[in-house]
Parts: structure tokens; sequence; C-alpha cells
């Protein structure tokens, strides 16, 4: 593939994610976007419940070492309180940040299955006979891709982190090769729901998606971009990128799928 064709089909997937907002808004898919927000709400509630925990679980343990366990909570004991369920909270934020991603690929697989699907209808007017055996496929199959995409990201940043240690120079290029590898798992993530769709195997598509890897780094990009946006942002990326990829997928990658 030659150099402009990659940055062109990187950007084609930048925008892809206008054409998205679009064809969400025209064809009324607004729905779909309760998923991410219940999903936050259920991550969130849960975090606050285990930083409660952990922290009364933390003075609890400390009571008897550092002070006597029969006697009143006080100042000190407030504030340690307080300050465990501070680091707590920083620890509960930051591993969130790092992992969100994947427990949406986890999590929301069976709905961003039926939405990849339902943008294809839309657009191509072919109809995909519904099977809750292939649905299930089709959770099992986005589930192992996440778990497995999750592992070669940590891995690379891993051997990314060592490179650093012994080529100091490459420091400041960490955080952008960082970002872009973790954009292609996601943006790998989201295209392979249609390649299941089009039967392909595994194998089939991980050579599909490295020939069209830009592509999954552009859909990957504007996915974690939007998580700078509190809130808002990882209830919108889900379900645009979703869309993004599907349809370049068809414009792009489609016919190359079927012929593979």
């Amino acid at each position: 593939m030659k150099a402009a064709n990659k940055s062109k089909l990187f950007f084609a997937a930048i925008r892809s994610h206008g054409t998205a907002f679009s064809f969400i808004r025209k064809h009324g898919l607004w729905s779909y976007f309760i998923w991410p927000v219940l999903l936050s709400i259920l991550v969130f509630w849960l975090g606050a419940e285990l930083i409660s925990s952990l922290s009364e679980k933390s003075i609890d343990a400390l009571k008897g070492w550092i002070w006597d366990a029969d006697q009143p909570d006080g100042f000190w004991q407030s504030v340690v309180y307080y300050s465990l369920w501070f680091s707590f909270k920083v620890l509960f934020v930051y591993t969130y940040y790092l992992v969100n991603k994947y427990l949406i690929f986890i999590f929301l697989s069976p709905v961003l299955a039926i939405i990849s699907e339902r943008v294809d209808t839309i657009a191509t007017g072919k109809t995909f006979p519904f099977s809750l055996l292939q649905l299930y496929k089709d959770v099992l199959r986005g589930i192992a891709i996440a778990l497995r995409n999750l592992f070669f990201e940590y891995l690379a940043t891993v051997l990314l982190l060592l490179l650093t240690v012994f080529i100091p120079v490459l420091a400041p290029l960490y955080p952008f090769a960082v970002f872009f590898i973790a954009a292609y798992f996601y943006g790998f993530s989201f295209l392979d729901y249609n390649s299941e769709r089009y039967r392909l195997s595994f194998k089939q598509s991980v050579s599909l998606i490295r020939s069209y890897w830009p592509v999954a780094v552009g859909i990957g990009t504007v996915f974690s971009l939007l998580f700078f946006v509190p809130i808002i942002g990882g209830i919108v990326a889900p379900i645009l990128s979703c869309v993004a990829a599907s349809l370049i997928y068809l414009k792009e990658m489609k016919q190359t799928a079927i012929e593979a």
C-alpha cells in the first residue's frame, strides 16, 4: 500500500465519524446510546462502592496497629480515612481510564454487533436473518478479541517502555507510540464486527485489517480522543465509532472481505 493511500485511508476513517453522526441522526439510531449510559452508571456506582469499602476496610486494619481499636474515631482517624478514600479514588479513575474502553468492547459486545449489522442493512438493503446462536458467537468473538487486543496493547506498551529505558532519546515519542498502538487495537475491534458478519475467520479478519491498518488507526484515534471529553465522550464514542467503522468497512473493505 502506497504512503498516499495510507494517508487517504487514515483521514477517510477520521471523516467517517462525521458521516456516522449524520447517519445516526437521519435514521434515528439515538436509542442505542442508552447502553453506554447504563454501563457508565453501573461502572461508576460499583467503583464508588468499591472505594468506600476499601477505605473502611483499610481503616479497620489500621485500628489496633496505629491506634487503639476501642478508641473513638477522631481527627487523625478522619484524616487517614479521607486520605485513603482520595487515593483509592485516584487509583480507580486511573484504572477506569485504562480499561474502560475494553470494558465497552466486553460488556457492549452484543449491542455493537447489532448496531454494525443494522448500519449494513440500512446502507446496503441487505438483510441478515436473526440467529440467536450467531449473535452468541458474535458476542464471544467480540469478547475474545477485546481480551486479545488488551493483552497485545499492554505487551507493546511495556516493550516500548523498556526500549526507552535503553534508548532514552526515544522517550519523547513514547506517549504518541502508545496512543496510536492502542488506537489500532480499538479500531480493530470495531472493524471485526463487520468481518464476522461477512463470515471471515479470525485469521482472515486479522489479515484484512492489517492490510487496512490506517483505517483501524483512524477509527481508534477518534474513539480515544472522544474519551478526553468528560462523561459525554465515553457515552458517545462507542456508538459513533461503531457506526463509522461499519460505514468505512462497507466503502473501502467489503469487496476485499468478500473475495477473501
